[in-house]
Parts: structure tokens; C-alpha cells; sequence
């Protein structure tokens, strides 16, 4: 056992080249790539020592270090084992922070955590766990480590997340808006101006929230959705279809601040 745990911490090429195959070290400075040989050093030296059984398993049939490394590098670039690696980073990103929470590399190991959540995010037609596992970690990395290097990044990365998030209740909206779900489909709408008002989705959620309560019949509700829309954005092709629809029964965007629209609207470009 001390002899693998040597072999690890003496030599962790396997880790460093999985991570630059991946493309991790293409998100931050050159000064903070050489950071993940510590961190992963001394995740994958505890991973060894704590489960001995695991250690045995995945050293099983490499006699040489130059096979293993090959082997190891071979199997991560696979599609199939990218998970199984990002979340080598995750579980070692979290040892690394319960063992060494106030380390100079804290920041970073968080931030790797948050970086292999990012890179699992799939299409918006697909759960979007990864997405909201991304927010919580790298919101993480602002709270704890405000000053650190990775900030810049991790609110990129989460802007990113919450467009993916914003995606999906738009896919959900539409699916409802189109059978005439009406009530599920402005559920989901709602969630976007609400909760995502900020992301890429907004123009389209309050346009198809118009499409929706002028469906129902509550004109009010369509005209202030509508007036929003052409408040924040007035030269949008979503703002034109809507302006259109209304005018279909003489009527026009009109704000009733009242409505939640109108107080949610209010978020719009803040």
C-alpha cells in the first residue's frame, strides 16, 4: 500500500494529462493550471490510503507505470468515461476541501469541482441536474472565495447554467402551450421571468406568456406581458408577433402594475 501511495504522489502524470485532454486547463491562467498537481496529488495519495480496495482494483493488470498512464489517458478520452473522470475531479475536488478547507488551493478545488459539474451539461431536451449542480458549486467558489482568480469564470459558467435551466422550462412551456395547457404552460414561463430573468430565454418567455393569457382570455395580463416585452425589448421580433396578436382584438400592450409581470418585470436588465 505505501509503496501505490508512493507511486501516486510521486507520480501523477496520469491525473494532469486527463485534465489537460479534457480541457480544463483552457479556463483559467497558466499559474492556476500547475495548481491541480497539488490538489490532485494529495486527493489521489488519501483516495489511495482510505480505500485500499479501489486502489488494488484500478492498478490491477498495469505492471508498468508508462502502460498505466497510457491505459488510464486512453479510457478517459473515450465518450463513454468522460463522467467517470469528471467526477474523479468532483470526488477528489471535495476530499481536497475537507482535508485542507483554508489551503492556498481551496479556491481552486472548488472550483474544479464546479468546472467538472459544468462540463456534464447536456442539451436543454435533457435533464439539466448538471446545470443546477454548476450554480450551487460555483456560486460557491464567489461566496467563499470572492478575491480568488476563478470568480471571473465561475459567474461565466453560471450564466451559461442558468440559460440551460432557463432552456428547459421553455421546452416544458411550449409541449404544454401547444396541446393548450394553458395553466402549465404559463407555470413555466413564469419560472423563467421570475427566477431567470436575466438569461437568453426572457424575450421569448414573455412573448409566449401574451400567446398564452390572451388564449385564456385575460387580456390585462397578455397586455402588460406585452408592454414588458416592448419596455425592455422594443426592437424584438418576439415584441412585433405580440404587438400583432393584440391588435388581432384592437388591443395593445398596456402595464398593469399589479400584475406579477409587472413586478417581475422590473428584474429585466438589473
Amino acid at each position: 500500500l505505501l509503496a501505490a501511495v508512493g507511486r501516486v504522489v510521486g507520480d501523477y502524470a496520469v491525473d494532469c494529462a486527463v485534465y489537460n485532454a479534457l480541457g480544463y486547463r483552457l479556463d483559467v491562467s497558466r499559474r492556476a493550471q500547475r495548481r491541480v498537481h497539488s490538489v490532485v496529488r494529495v486527493a489521489a495519495a488519501e483516495q489511495l490510503v482510505g480505500q485500499h480496495e479501489i486502489m488494488r482494483s484500478r492498478l490491477a493488470g498495469h505492471h508498468r507505470a508508462e502502460s498505466r498512464r497510457g491505459a488510464y489517458v486512453l479510457h478517459a478520452l473515450r465518450g463513454g468515461n468522460v463522467r467517470n473522470v469528471n467526477r474523479h475531479f468532483q470526488i477528489g475536488g471535495k476530499r481536497y476541501l475537507a482535508l485542507y478547507p483554508g489551503s492556498q488551493d481551496a479556491a481552486y478545488a472548488q472550483y474544479i469541482i464546479g468546472l467538472a459539474y459544468w462540463k456534464q451539461i447536456p442539451s436543454v431536451t435533457q435533464d439539466q441536474r448538471a446545470s443546477a449542480q454548476t450554480l450551487e458549486a460555483m456560486q460557491a467558489v464567489i461566496d467563499n472565495y470572492p478575491d480568488s482568480e476563478y470568480v471571473e469564470d465561475a459567474q461565466t459558467k453560471m450564466r451559461f447554467a442558468r440559460d440551460q435551466l432557463a432552456g428547459k422550462e421553455m421546452q416544458i412551456g411550449r409541449y404544454y402551450l401547444e396541446r393548450k395547457e394553458f395553466i402549465a404552460a404559463v407555470s413555466r414561463f413564469r419560472v423563467v421571468v421570475e427566477k431567470y430573468p436575466m438569461t437568453n430565454q426572457i424575450e421569448e418567455a414573455l412573448a409566449r406568456l401574451v400567446e398564452a393569457y390572451y388564449a385564456m382570455g385575460l387580456a390585462s395580463e397578455a397586455q402588460t406581458a406585452a408592454a414588458v416585452l416592448g419596455h425592455n425589448y422594443p426592437d424584438s421580433q418576439w415584441y412585433a408577433d405580440s404587438y400583432k396578436l393584440l391588435q388581432t382584438k384592437g388591443l395593445e400592450p398596456r402595464e398593469n402594475s399589479g400584475s406579477w409581470i409587472s413586478r417581475a418585470g422590473k428584474l429585466i436588465g438589473v
